[in-house]
């Protein structure tokens, strides 16, 4: 493990405060009072990150078929919501943790690149998407190739660096191309504010920044924002009735239940 001394927006350490109250698995997490963003004082180093996520995507969800289900209809939204607000035909797609390539094969670009540090599943998404560019390593975009859309769906909060993703999208994002990042938790969201460590989408192995809008916004000040939603009640996780019923026994009893809730994940579109 790496340890992390300063706020990975603003990298300074002089206005950081505990955001857990307890270890969780032997880390602690903090925030950054300017940036309003949280972060782990340890990250995986990069043999363990590569370790950890080889074969991540074996059999994901195939002895789960309603969450499968699930997390198709979700792709399906995702992707109407991008359509909704870019109103264009995209050229050239970069997908930043693309998994098993489900969700960037809805997209009809003659141009698409997956990245996943899982060499697995490149393998295998090879072999399925032949007419599909897919790498494991960042490195191997080349240095004048330009996207008009860039996207992380639900793998923003694993980037240990922020500095230097940031300086790869100014680079490889084109003048008025998109930058989309789904599925993303939000730490001022009810239940991340009440529960913190106990939050069900707290791992601090894998998610080593949980953001805030307001960091998000921060980290991209250059960019516009097209929008900003909180998918919840279109989601097929919903269950709007017993969630706001659990919600008011985590108030009321301090129950360390794991369950949606409006609020909890952000999506951002922002416009170079």
């Amino acid at each position: 493990m790496k340890k992390i001394f300063q706020c990975p927006i603003c990298n300074k350490d002089d206005n950081l405060q505990e955001w857990t109250s307890a270890l969780y698995k032997g880390i602690r997490s903090k925030q950054c009072m300017n940036c309003d963003i949280v972060f782990t004082e340890e990250v995986l180093d990069d043999k363990e990150f590569t370790d950890y996520y080889n074969k991540y995507n074996n059999d994901r969800d195939t002895n789960k078929v309603e969450l499968a289900k699930k997390r198709k209809l979700c792709y399906e939204n995702d992707k109407t919501f991008i359509d909704k607000n870019c109103n264009t035909m995209f050229t050239n797609i970069l997908d930043i943790g693309c998994g098993n390539s489900s969700f960037l094969s809805l997209f009809n670009s003659k141009n698409k690149t997956g990245y996943d540090i899982d060499k697995n599943i490149i393998i295998k998404n090879k072999l399925k998407y032949p007419n599909t560019n897919f790498i494991d390593n960042l490195n191997e975009i080349k240095n004048d190739e330009q996207f008009d859309l860039i996207i992380f769906r639900g793998t923003f909060q694993y980037i240990r660096d922020l500095n230097y993703i940031k300086k790869f999208i100014n680079k490889h994002l084109t003048k008025n191309g998109y930058l989309v990042i789904l599925s993303l938790p939000n730490k001022n969201s009810p239940l991340a504010e009440i529960q913190r460590e106990n939050w069900g989408l707290y791992n601090p192995i894998e998610m080593f920044n949980i953001f805030s809008l307001s960091s998000t916004k921060k980290l991209f000040n250059a960019y516009k924002i097209i929008d900003i939603d909180f998918p919840y009640l279109d989601t097929p996780y919903a269950d709007e009735k017993n969630d706001m019923i659990k919600f008011k026994e985590l108030i009321s009893k301090n129950k360390q239940q794991k369950f949606p809730f409006w609020g909890s994940m952000m999506q951002i579109i922002f416009q170079k």
